[in-house]
């Protein structure tokens, strides 16, 4: 596992690379500047502005910049707030982020994947058609919308849970319980299907033959395989989570970075948004490398190869 690790960590610096080097020029060819604003600044503060950020270089040379700050961990200033660098606000938003990202992925996982395995066990029973309703409410309930349900009925009127903020687990429970309510439908319908079809397998028939509960043959036997498909989208949904969510962090106030990525958008924050784009690009190939790892372990012909 340990070359595997290496060569992907490797791999992983021309990766970074490129979507640096696209972030930037997509940032330039976007019209408009981050200081153009409906009511224009006088010329000689525009231009103190713009040379204090490098602003009034060729482009060539602000890319050199960027990417000399980049390759020390800088990712730069914010243009938005004064005073702040990007390495300051992602400091402070990510960790919320991680937290409300990696609970939202354990609740995901455990309600899908339970749910996944109740609806193939007995499939067409009451418990299947339950389990595809949570499915089709999990699909088709807008996460404004949950969330909304939640807070007005959980904290205004019966006051169990705080309607905002973070600071305590209680208010935890909403927010995480919003965002993994779609996650956790869809692998409960990609785990039901890869169960149902792992159920037919030879070695899950002759399983049965040898007179094994049937609830052993799924766990012991059938589930391993099925996880395969599972295991591969929880990797991009795992960067997706813990990145954060704008709606969910909006409805419950709370300081992630998904907030700060469309705020960095609307205010053309460069470096905020290429700071937040290459670290969702970290993410991605972590979780990506960690599924690989998961492959191994799941299945012994993924270590021999």
């Amino acid at each position: 596992m340990l070359p595997l690790v290496l060569r992907r960590l490797v791999s992983a610096i021309p990766t970074l690379f490129i979507v640096a080097t696209l972030s930037f020029v997509l940032m330039r060819l976007v019209p408009g500047g981050p200081f153009d604003r409906e009511k224009k600044l006088p010329p000689a503060i525009q231009a103190n502005v713009e040379r204090k950020y490098h602003l009034d270089e060729p482009v060539w040379k602000q890319y050199l910049l960027y990417m000399g700050s980049l390759a020390r961990g800088d990712f730069g200033p914010s243009y938005k707030y004064l005073g702040r660098s990007v390495n300051d606000i992602l400091r402070e938003a990510f960790p919320v982020s991680l937290q409300l990202g990696l609970f939202s992925l354990v609740l995901s996982v455990l309600c899908g994947v339970g749910t996944g395995i109740v609806s193939a066990w007995r499939p067409g029973s009451w418990l299947d058609r339950g389990g595809g309703l949570f499915s089709v409410l999990g699909f088709s309930l807008p996460t404004f919308v949950l969330g909304s349900l939640l807070v007005f009925s959980l904290a205004d009127s019966l006051h169990f849970f705080p309607p905002a903020l973070w600071e305590g687990w209680r208010f935890t429970v909403l927010p995480v319980v919003t965002l993994s309510f779609a996650p956790a439908a869809f692998l409960a319908r990609l785990c039901r299907a890869s169960l149902l079809e792992v159920m037919e397998k030879d070695f899950v028939r002759t399983a049965r033959a040898k007179g094994l509960r049937e609830s052993r043959v799924i766990l012991r036997h059938a589930l391993k395989n099925a996880l395969t498909p599972v295991v591969s989208v929880v990797g991009p949904l795992t960067a997706g989570l813990v990145t954060g969510s704008f709606v969910v962090e909006t409805i419950f106030s709370l300081p992630g970075m998904g907030k700060h990525f469309v705020t960095a958008v609307t205010n053309r924050d460069y470096p905020l948004i290429m700071g937040v784009t290459l670290m969702y690009t970290v993410l991605i190939i972590l979780a990506n490398m960690i599924v690989d790892l998961l492959y191994g372990i799941l299945d012994p012909r993924v270590r021999v190869e």
